[in-house]
């Protein structure tokens, strides 16, 4: 925050501190959060033992109380991400059925559309944060739902072999692949810096 707060004001900006209606600062948009290891687990430290962080021109930092937006997810304060990693499950998901519902699709327009919309919000936040295998089978999961909705059960389904030659398996794109490779590349360019 302090080369935040020196920058800012070299700049002439004035970091934001957002507040409750009653002028209490609470950590939304301008926080700070951390834990410590207490030899099993990760504690979250909440500043109610006194540890402040403040800006050059004096104004106190709030800390972040049991949850921030991140890149328009959720972020815990606790050093936890499943709230984050609940929240593209869901929004994947609910693409995978939005585009299964509109009925119209062939295999083939269907998958180049399941995958686009989940593997570029899977590439988007999978560099901010882990996305995990088992959020990313879940995310697989709901597309060949969606694929077998339309009536597309793979290479011997009859439907499939009138729009396209059947590719191995249901030509889906593994999303944990995607998922790993961003936070790899994000990794990458930090230490490029």
């Amino acid at each position: 925050f302090t080369v935040v707060s020196v920058m800012a004001r070299v700049l002439g900006f004035q970091v934001g501190i957002d507040t409750d209606e009653d002028g209490t600062p609470n950590g939304n948009k301008t926080g700070w959060t951390g834990a410590e290891w207490d030899g099993e687990r990760y504690v979250a430290v909440t500043g109610e033992d006194g540890r402040k962080i403040t800006l050059i021109d004096g104004r106190e930092v709030p800390c972040v109380r049991g949850w921030y937006k991140h890149l328009g997810i959720r972020a815990e304060a606790g050093c936890s991400w499943e709230a984050a990693r609940e929240g593209v499950v869901a929004r994947c998901t609910g693409m995978a059925a939005a585009l299964a519902q509109l009925g119209v699709l062939s295999a083939a327009e269907y998958v180049e559309a399941v995958d686009t919309a989940t593997l570029s919000m899977v590439a988007y936040y999978g560099a901010a944060f882990p996305l995990g295998r088992r959020a990313c089978e879940r995310i697989d999961k709901a597309k060949r739902g969606g694929l077998a909705q339309l009536g597309h059960a793979g290479r011997r389904a009859a439907r499939w072999l009138m729009h396209t030659a059947a590719p191995n398996g249901l030509g889906l794109a593994v999303t944990y692949a995607y998922a790993a490779a961003a936070l790899v590349t994000e990794v990458d360019r930090a230490m490029q810096c």
